[in-house]
């Protein structure tokens, strides 16, 4: 794991990587100086696809951070101390899991600064038409990454200038988190105000950039972390009668939400293909690799919960695209090693190459079934349960399974959402966020300790920078 001092990785480069070549055919600036960089409308472009190019260095961390420390991992035979830090929760500064770091996080957001310090003063008459749209994705990844940090670390450094030489202070100290959370606020009303439904050309661009939907799932979800309700709606409302015209995919077809990616009803996801094979997530949940036949498999670090496959039903239709189960001797079956009957984690697949897997799948932030139950919750919250009723029926029955009657009472219809999401968003990095926003962590996982609340800063960042102070019960 890179331990390098956030800051000192932030510095040395505008911004480095394979670039997304899902999202556009435009390639970001790497290994030159800011003083030659930033010149021209391609310079523009290529600096903001390389904050897209930091979402996808993130995307292990947005999953562990979102789903570890709950109650939907369990232990394998193949499971190493790291892996049991996530599965158990007793993550410590030292930081064995490997999440408890910030530095790639803060190294998207620095890309995002130089975004946003630079693009405003390039004088190429093309970037005009382009400016402004470039600026409101930078402030969109800027909030969505510093959204995360809030939520795990709760007390972290609030940077929103570039890093462009060793005379700016390397060693900031944290930020009250309520400024962070205003800092988000405003750069995600900027962003509101100057992004529209669709305004890229193809559709990987407007499902894997900012767009004013992706932007409005984020409002929702940060207001909805507030309790702020009314204003959540505002935003869920607001996405379900876009130009877009997100749906929910037919429950049958299910699975292609992970296998396809970009579908009708996702709303923002980061992009990978086969030249951007960077979500290696199938590693961590696949069973190891068949040998006879050669089937490419995984890691099996982790495997689904007792808990989770007892509450899902077995005419569920998520389920199998939820988890899988190798069938030792099954010809049909993807025939991973069949030393073990191993349940595994079906949503982060890749895709088989000959004989290997790559991990060219996509990672979905927001889709339209997060937005309902948001609705949902917004409605049951200020008093509407009926109308909650009807929104998370819709959740319910494209599963295949039996409507909630209009009647059912309040105290049930908030059990029943968070049930939805825990089914409905599992292995899609929401679940930690939904217990301790709900203050049902130690109900749902049976740990008491209040520290599980948030992270601990890694211990070698205290240690490089003496102006951070440790998380309280670390």
């Amino acid at each position: 794991m890179k331990k390098n001092n956030i800051l000192i990785i932030v510095f040395i480069t505008i911004i480095s990587g394979a670039g997304c070549s899902k999202v556009t055919d435009q390639s970001p600036i790497s290994s030159i100086s800011l003083a030659n960089s930033f010149k021209t409308a391609q310079d523009a472009e290529a600096g903001v696809i390389a904050c897209y190019d930091g979402l996808q260095d993130l995307v292990k961390y947005m999953e562990f951070w979102g789903d570890g420390r709950t109650d939907l991992f369990e232990k394998t035979s193949y499971s190493n101390t790291a892996d049991l830090q996530i599965i158990g929760g007793n993550v410590d500064g030292l930081n064995m899991s490997g999440y408890g770091t910030w530095s790639v996080a803060y190294t998207a957001i620095n890309r995002a600064n130089q975004v946003l310090k630079f693009v405003p003063g390039i004088k190429d008459p093309a970037v005009t038409a382009t400016r402004n749209r470039i600026l409101a994705e930078a402030a969109f990844v800027r909030a969505l990454t510093y959204y995360y940090l809030v939520r795990i670390f709760v007390n972290v450094p609030l940077i929103t200038e570039p890093y462009t030489d060793i005379t700016q202070d390397l060693k900031p100290k944290q930020a009250l988190p309520d400024d962070v959370k205003a800092q988000i606020e405003k750069d995600l009303l900027y962003a509101e105000s100057i992004l529209t439904d669709a305004p890229y050309s193809s559709v990987i661009e407007n499902k894997g950039r900012a767009t004013l939907g992706s932007v409005r799932a984020l409002m929702a979800d940060f207001y909805l972390w507030q309790k702020k309700y009314p204003e959540a709606l505002v935003k869920v409302m607001a996405i379900e009668t876009s130009s877009q015209n997100y749906s929910l995919v037919p429950g049958a077809s299910y699975i292609t939400l992970y296998t396809t990616g970009n579908t009708v009803e996702s709303i923002f996801e980061i992009q990978f293909n086969l030249q951007d094979a960077g979500n290696l997530l199938y590693n961590e949940f696949l069973p190891q690799a068949g040998t006879n036949p050669v089937y490419p498999g995984g890691g099996w670090s982790f495997q689904p919960s007792t808990k989770l496959k007892d509450l899902i039903a077995a005419n569920d239709l998520r389920k199998t695209a939820i988890y899988k189960t190798v069938v030792a001797g099954v010809v049909n079956d993807p025939p991973f090693r069949n030393d073990a009957t191993k349940p595994y984690i079906n949503k982060h697949q890749g895709s088989v190459v000959g004989t290997t897997r790559v991990g060219d799948r996509n990672y979905i932030v927001y889709r339209l079934a997060d937005i309902i139950l948001m609705r949902a919750e917004c409605l049951n919250e200020t008093q509407k349960t009926q109308d909650a009723v009807i929104q998370l029926n819709r959740v319910i029955q494209r599963a295949g399974l039996t409507a909630l009657p209009l009647n059912t009472p309040e105290a049930t219809v908030r059990t029943e959402i968070m049930k939805q999401r825990f089914l409905e968003l599992c292995y899609e990095g929401k679940r930690y966020f939904d217990l301790v926003r709900t203050g049902t962590y130690a109900a749902e996982t049976g740990i008491t300790n209040p520290r599980y609340l948030y992270w601990p800063i890694e211990t070698d960042e205290i240690m490089r920078n003496r102006n951070l102070n440790q998380n309280e019960g670390y």
